[in-house]
């Protein structure tokens, strides 16, 4: 009988902590994304979170497939991504082509961008241009306070799991 309630106390909790501690990180499995046709080609760049913040972290997923041909990566070696607002670039930088999955790129936005940045992206293959797009992207400035949130659901799941194991002891 100890060892049934023993069990079952370990599930609630590991329950209790799976639930409070997850988050979503992958870019694309959010749903957004950038999406361009340019000549043969379907360039995709997918982005979390979905407005960037200043001084806060930012991801982006660029892939690249063949126009109609649905789910069919193109072969490209690498893509050369910027990050510019006006005349101020804060990233440019080339990226290899990830063997699996999208290739990704993970900066963290400073706080002097005003309103939006201009994302570029240059996917190449033998060190030629395959395809090149761009797009706007814009920026907020005020703290993102849902950050915290997974902290204080795993501070409150504890509280609860503290409670109630105070209680079953009072019952005994």
């Amino acid at each position: 009988m100890k060892q049934a309630i023993f069990g079952m106390r370990a599930l609630i909790l590991g329950a209790l902590l799976f639930v409070t501690t997850c988050t979503v990180v992958s870019a694309h499995s959010t749903g957004y994304f950038f999406e361009q046709e340019v000549d043969t080609y379907r360039a995709d760049v997918g982005y979390d979170p979905e407005t960037f913040t200043a001084g806060q972290r930012m991801l982006l997923d660029i892939d690249l497939y063949e126009k109609g041909v649905d789910g069919k990566r193109a072969p490209f070696d690498s893509a050369w991504v910027r990050v510019t607002e006006g005349r101020m670039t804060y990233l440019a930088t080339g990226v290899a082509r990830a063997k699996s999955g999208p290739t990704t790129v993970l900066l963290v936005l400073p706080e002097q961008i005003k309103e939006q940045v201009e994302i570029h992206v240059r996917y190449e293959k033998d060190e030629k241009p395959l395809a090149e797009i761009s797009f706007p992207m814009p920026v907020a400035h005020e703290k993102d306070a849902t950050a915290f949130l997974p902290y204080v659901a795993f501070v409150l799941g504890l509280g609860v799991f503290g409670v109630g194991a105070l209680l079953w002891r009072a019952r005994q």
